[in-house]
């Protein structure tokens, strides 16, 4: 009957269930870890099912994290997290990527404007990764469905990566709303995880637990009866026993009509007929124990309910006798339901008053703010500056846990009280940054309401800063341009650090977009190069490199204006970093790349120690793209796959890039059929807005040209190029169209437009002058037009660069065209050079080609390497080379957002794969150049 011991007749019936939790716990002893969402209906045995496997847990030894949502949870900033971590705070020890959670747990901490939140769930999640290390950990969450918003993500970002961990999830909740659905369907998605439905007790249970409350053995009629009053809901059916008991029924088809006459229509109607026999003080004191919410104490109800403590305690024990209230010393209702029959009993008007003189009892008691806030959220507006000035500070905090969302929530509440005129901007400033970093769709419309409500010209500025940063991510560039160009003009020179930060963030935003990018470009065109004296003057410099590169001024200079935008670091922390990327990726263009790697190399373990997820992914896509024009192969996929991969979560126009640049990457590893696939993920939609699609264009019409589709190879390049010129973008470094243009078009026959767009090409790049520019439209020009020389004059000009994948493509094309003009002979020597050079790049499909071509030629070069280090896909390549440099699975883990056994898996593919047994082998086995990061 699924009976354990001292459960009683909670657990009757659940015999499923228990064996469910049992191998649930079982496996997260034995270090496999797992999830259970046990979804009913109010009242099912949920909770009973929880607190089995509570007790359970513990007799096994494991560390049980118990927490319950409420209804008052849901305007807190990670409230039911906070609540399951309370009981070992003191055992914390907040190390490695554990520490990002510290703003979560830690009261004294979380005072800032704005902490990321996937730092926080990262560090969440290591925190439980090291408990589990010390003990196997249950999490168990009841009502789930009230959890506030941040700790469901918290609870999904630990269930994606449970495997192999010490730790069972385990969380019930009632069927909820589409948005939290989606949440609690994300944990039970999981391969590990598992989503019970439970049903209505089984008419044996029905019958035990009567036999078990009125005695004796229960007639089929009032079993069936039973049954069909409470829908076999154990909460249901215990509350019309308990009625039937009072009124001293027995369980036999005589009584069955007098069972019928107690049945009420719900939970209300029988709680308020208990509450009806009990003095009015009692049910005083039970909507004070209401709006306090569970584990109150009597004495701080009693002062809520305006009673004295010596009155009270009589009337708590009496509604302990009623089954309204568990006989605790804190005062804790029987069951949820219980509770939300009192507060429907108040109405929203009367349970808001109350919440009022809760907060302002509290607050009275020096309660911390953030307990404060459930009751003011719920409380009537009454135009005190108390109220604003705590919702404002709770606001902050929410937004210092990496939890937008809750911070617009206060900010919106503080606003309706209302504040002072003099503060609802600020406050609307405030609301909108938090709106925007929630990337939520309304973020653009208050700050539009706040600029409205501000007549200084500085704050003005610093509004439509916001205003351009939150229009940047929602595609309103044309809006945001217009509304910076204007705030400008006003502002003049009053604050000139605000007038380079604007215009810096114009030109990242007005290259988005066709309509804007003429107005923006010959904004920055006016505009001198200023000293590097401080962030706003480096985000000048680096929009002025990106500028002379779009503009195909001299890649010198480029440079020069990049380094200086990249002095004292000052584009490294803060809000500075978005314009990061124009310095660095200036550098890659100006045939720096190796220069723009070690900027994100050293950038990077600081990015992964504090858990910023969005830099990180950014980050890795810039040093992909960076690696593959230095011909790193490996590491381009590398980093450009984590960097989608972490950018799941985030989105935008970054994954658009990446997704450009992996699959340019991916036709020189010789992975068509993926790079295909990547490319088919970027909507059809993403057109004219958005400029990142010139580098999706890019690599289609490369990969059409691989695949033998040349014809396909000409619509998309052409489309890219006449994308280029509309956006007044004549440099060749970026997105360089031209040479493939001219491949495809000599692929389709069409020699006198083949030799135009290579001429083209030559002519665009001989004055930019980079190797890799130079040598690639020299590699087009040479092969269009069989002219030998220009393939040996790609050859030199690539041997001067900075790729050894430029030079290897170079004596590809050079021997194949010696090859075809009958110098057999001659053509060995650069074909080998080039099998050689295109495999330690891992350009495989590179490789591929010289290889055959050298066949042709009679020679008998070696088999394409299968085994070793070259056998190694880019994650087993990065993974494993960070081992051998010394770092512990677990440091791996934390620093790629991986668990640490998705490491260790990897780095049993590359022992295998390398032919060796132990880490100490790695570096020899990796070769020279395998410690690619």
């Amino acid at each position: 009957m699924g009976v354990r011991g001292r459960d009683g007749d909670v657990l009757r019936g659940r015999d499923g269930e228990i064996a469910l939790l049992d191998q649930l716990l079982g496996a997260a002893c034995a270090g496999s870890g797992g999830a259970v969402v046990l979804e009913g209906e109010a009242g099912i045995g949920k909770t009973a099912l929880v607190g089995y496997a509570r007790r359970i847990g513990a007799e096994r030894g494991m560390r049980v994290l118990h927490a319950r949502g409420s209804e008052l949870e849901d305007g807190l900033a990670f409230g039911v997290t906070r609540e399951l971590y309370g009981p070992v705070d003191a055992d914390l020890q907040f190390g490695g990527a554990a520490a990002l959670a510290e703003p979560v747990l830690r009261v004294a901490s979380g005072s800032g404007p704005g902490g990321d939140l996937f730092a926080v769930l990262h560090g969440l999640y290591w925190l439980t990764a090291d408990l589990a290390a010390t003990a196997p950990v249950l999490v168990a969450v009841d009502d789930a469905h009230w959890c506030d918003e941040p700790t469901l993500r918290h609870l999904a970002y630990l269930a994606h990566r449970l495997d192999g961990l010490a730790v069972a999830l385990l969380l019930a909740a009632r069927p909820v709303d589409p948005g939290r659905a989606r949440m609690l369907d994300t944990v039970g998605a999981e391969p590990w995880s598992a989503v019970h439905r439970l049903a209505r007790l089984p008419d044996a249970a029905v019958h035990a637990v009567i036999a078990s409350t009125l005695g004796g053995d229960p007639d089929a009629e009032f079993t069936a009866a039973c049954d069909t009053a409470t829908g076999g809901n154990p909460f249901l059916l215990t509350e019309l026993l308990s009625q039937a008991a009072l009124a001293g029924l027995a369980p036999t088809a005589r009584d069955v009509g007098r069972l019928c006459a107690l049945t009420p229509p719900g939970v209300q109607r029988a709680v308020d007929a208990r509450l009806a026999r009990l003095p009015a003080a009692a049910t005083t004191l039970a909507r004070a124990a209401t709006v306090l919410g569970d584990g109150t104490s009597l004495h701080r109800a009693a002062r809520l309910a305006g009673l004295t403590h010596a009155d009270a305690g009589p009337l708590a024990d009496a509604l302990v006798a009623a089954r309204v209230l568990q006989p605790r010393v804190a005062l804790s209702f029987v069951h949820p339901l219980v509770r939300s029959a009192i507060t429907a009993g108040m109405g929203p008007s009367v349970a808001g008053r109350w919440h009022r003189r809760a907060a302002e009892l509290l607050a009275t008691d020096g309660v911390p703010g953030d307990e404060l806030v459930p009751h003011l959220l719920a409380a009537p507006p009454a135009g005190d500056p108390r109220v604003v000035a705590t919702l404002r500070e709770a606001a902050h905090r929410a937004g210092a846990r990496g939890a937008p969302d809750v911070a617009a929530r206060h900010l919106r509440r503080a606003l309706a009280e209302p504040p002072d005129a003099c503060l609802r901007a600020a406050l609307l400033h405030e609301l909108g940054v938090a709106e925007a970093r929630a990337v939520l769709p309304e973020a653009a419309d208050t700050l539009a309401e706040a600029l409205a409500a501000t007549t200084d010209p500085i704050g003005r500025g610093r509004i439509a800063l916001s205003l351009l940063r939150s229009h940047f991510v929602t595609g309103r560039i044309v809006e945001a341009v217009g509304t910076c160009e204007r705030v400008l003009g006003e502002l003049g020179e009053l604050d000139p650090d605000l007038v380079l930060d604007i215009e810096a963030d114009l030109m990242v935003a007005g290259l988005q977009e066709l309509r804007t990018r003429p107005s923006t470009s010959a904004r920055l065109r006016r505009r001198a190069a200023p000293e590097p004296e401080g962030p706003s003057q480096c985000r000048m410099l680096a929009a002025l490199a990106m500028e002379e590169v779009l503009l195909a001024g001299e890649a010198d200079r480029a440079a020069e204006l990049a380094e200086k935008a990249l002095v004292d670091g000052h584009l490294l922390v803060g809000d500075a970093i978005a314009i990061l990327p124009c310095a660095v990726a200036a550098l890659t263009f100006s045939g720096r790349a190796h220069r723009s790697v070690q900027v994100w190399d050293d950038l990077l373990p600081a990015l992964r120690r504090r858990g910023d997820i969005w830099g990180t992914a950014m980050a890795q896509s810039f040093r992909g793209y960076a690696a593959h024009q230095v011909g790193d192969l490996p590491r381009a996929v590398a980093d450009l796959r984590l960097a989608l991969a972490l950018g799941e979560g985030t989105g935008g126009t970054m994954r658009v890039y990446s997704t450009g640049w992996l699959a340019a990457a991916l036709i020189d590893a010789d992975e068509l059929a993926e790079a295909d696939e990547l490319l088919a993920t970027v909507p059809s939609e993403v057109g004219e807005t958005m400029f990142a699609r010139n580098f999706v264009l890019s690599a289609r019409g490369l990969l059409r040209l691989a695949q033998g589709r040349p014809a396909a190879a000409v619509a998309d390049l052409r489309e890219c190029g006449r994308r280029m010129r509309a956006w007044r973008m004549p440099g060749p470094a970026v997105c360089p169209w031209r040479p493939g243009l001219a491949l495809a078009l000599h692929a389709c026959g069409d020699v006198a437009g083949a030799r135009a767009a290579a001429q083209d090409a030559l002519d665009t790049a001989r004055p930019w002058g980079t190797p890799h520019v130079l040598g690639g439209a020299l590699r087009a020009a040479g092969l269009v037009t069989g002219d030998v020389g220009l393939l040996e004059e790609a050859v030199a000009v690539a041997a001067e660069g900075e790729s050894p994948l430029d030079h290897a493509r170079a004596l590809a094309d050079l021997g194949g065209a010696l090859r075809h003009a009958g110098s057999v002979r001659a053509a060995r020597e650069p074909l080998r050079k080039a099998v050689d050079l295109a495999q330690r790049s891992g350009a495989t499909a590179v490789a591929r080609r010289a290889r055959d071509e050298l066949l042709a030629t009679g020679a008998r070069p070696r088999t394409l390497r299968s085994t070793g280090a070259d056998a190694l896909t880019a994650t087993q390549r990065r993974v494993a080379a960070m081992a051998a440099e010394g770092q512990t699975s677990r440091e791996i883990a934390q620093a790629l957002f991986v668990s640490q056994k998705t490491v260790e898996t990897h780095l049993t593919q590359a022992f295998r794969k390398l032919g060796i047994s132990a880490r100490s082998q790695l570096a020899e086995a990796l070769g020279a150049g395998g410690l690619a990061r």
